[in-house]
């Protein structure tokens, strides 16, 4: 029992520190990438072509503001192509009318002509733009309808591609709630933990995710964004094999301020698991990291239940570890959040709420509810054989692939999607060997 007891009380210690340098480290490096290491950028008549990419199915809240956005970049040459998923979807009605009150915006619509079986239907839409992009091209730049491109945006994707060394280049998300709420909490704790892991370990994200024309249009890459279930993951095999590095730019971090309720913080956190889960590396550590999590915690509540049998107080020190590491948690969280407002979002022109001292104390109380969130998403995207997403059920198979069963087009009276997916559409079966090498 001593043993068990010290155990608890070491991974405590062993996880508030680690905490703490985690969130240190990678919140010194947005400071430095920000302002002393920032991207200089090419010279000004030498800025490559850029052509972004964007894939639409079903309407986003947003949308209209990200297309204003990308019609008023800072950047000489570049154009849009947007792959919208079917004539009839209602999407097509909102870009088409953006599209009649900016007749000069250099924006191309089309549409999802062969959905590939083997890949999501965002994949399928980018494959079918990347089969002939010009060689006037420098660089692809995919993002997503509900990204929020501000003035600068395109130059600071383009600008680390002054570098030979880099291949791609990568921002991510800032989940920070506008109006708080439990289950908003706890989504921003599942996404402050993945930023600085990702960063470490050079994934991208692709809500804003560039690649250079030669490396994204080649046979290679073709074949495997056609194969892989994301292009996150097509990324992390196939761009190494070039000998080039995927760049996180600090800068390109987008702030959300929305809000979610609890199906919907674990249904994302479900799904960006079981995507994670195809290619990660680390989905062993993850695992058992989250199981350490899960027991330090039940073992600190029973012996914080020896302390009314016998009225010892040192049972109750572990919990009192607990509590210092959930500390550890807010505070790393509170100066990362004011970093990314200094360093980040005062460069695009936003500007988030403060972690105040009520906001403070909801993250704390929180932090347990956040453990119980993720250890369910993680459990279910551990075992799953299937993921509904844009009313599409792609199949997981045991050698991590996927394949669209069926294909229906999104209703035309679906809600526009906000926060949390619509419920999915009827899907029909198809051949496995067929889908996967189609």
């Amino acid at each position: 029992m001593d043993t068990f007891f010290f155990t608890t009380l070491v991974f405590w210690l062993v996880a508030a520190v680690g905490t703490i340098a985690l969130f240190e480290l990678f919140r010194r490096h947005v400071e430095r990438s920000t302002s002393l290491d920032a991207p200089k950028g090419f010279a000004a008549d030498q800025w490559p072509e850029a052509l972004v990419v964007m894939s639409l199915r079903g309407g986003d809240e947003s949308l209209r503001e990200t297309l204003d956005g990308l019609a008023q970049q800072d950047y000489p040459r570049y154009r849009i192509r947007i792959v919208v998923d079917h004539p009839g979807d209602e999407v097509n009605r909102i870009v088409r009318s953006w599209q009649r009150t900016h007749a000069d915006a250099p924006l191309r619509v089309e549409y999802l002509r062969a959905p590939l079986p083997s890949c999501t239907l965002k994949c399928s839409s980018v494959h079918q733009v990347l089969r002939d992009v010009g060689p006037e091209v420098g660089v692809v730049v995919m993002v997503d309808g509900d990204s929020d491109p501000y003035p600068r945006w395109l130059r600071d994707v383009v600008a680390p591609f002054a570098d030979p060394e880099v291949g791609g280049v990568t921002g991510n998300r800032w989940y920070f709630p506008r109006e708080g709420g439990i289950a908003a909490w706890c989504r921003f704790v599942f996404t402050a933990f993945s930023l600085p892991t990702m960063w470490l370990q050079s994934f991208s994200w692709g809500g804003t995710l560039a690649l250079r024309r030669d490396i994204a249009c080649s046979d290679r890459f073709l074949s495997a964004f056609a194969q892989t279930p994301t292009e996150e993951q097509t990324c992390f095999e196939v761009l190494p094999s070039f000998g080039k590095k995927m760049y996180f730019s600090s800068q390109l971090i987008q702030w959300n301020p929305e809000s979610i309720d609890f199906e919907g913080a674990e249904q994302h956190l479900f799904r960006q698991l079981a995507w994670s889960r195809l290619f990660y590396p680390c989905w062993t550590s993850i695992v058992f990291g989250a199981l350490a999590l899960c027991g330090a915690a039940v073992a600190s509540l029973v012996f914080a239940g020896f302390a009314f049998f016998d009225s010892r107080l040192l049972w109750l020190l572990p919990l009192a570890m607990a509590g210092m590491f959930c500390a550890a948690v807010v505070s790393s969280l509170a100066r990362l959040h004011q970093t990314m407002q200094r360093h980040v979002l005062t460069h695009q022109g936003r500007m988030a709420p403060p972690l105040s001292g009520p906001r403070l104390a909801e993250l704390f109380v929180s932090l347990p509810v956040s453990l119980a969130v993720y250890l369910f998403a993680l459990a279910r995207s551990h075992f799953a054989t299937e993921i509904h997403w844009r009313g599409i059920l792609y199949r997981i198979f045991s050698d991590d692939t996927i394949s669209r069963s069926g294909y229906s087009p999104w209703k035309a009276d679906a809600p526009a999607r906000s926060k949390t997916e619509a419920s999915p559409a009827p899907a029909m079966q198809v051949d496995r060997q067929h889908a996967i090498g189609s």
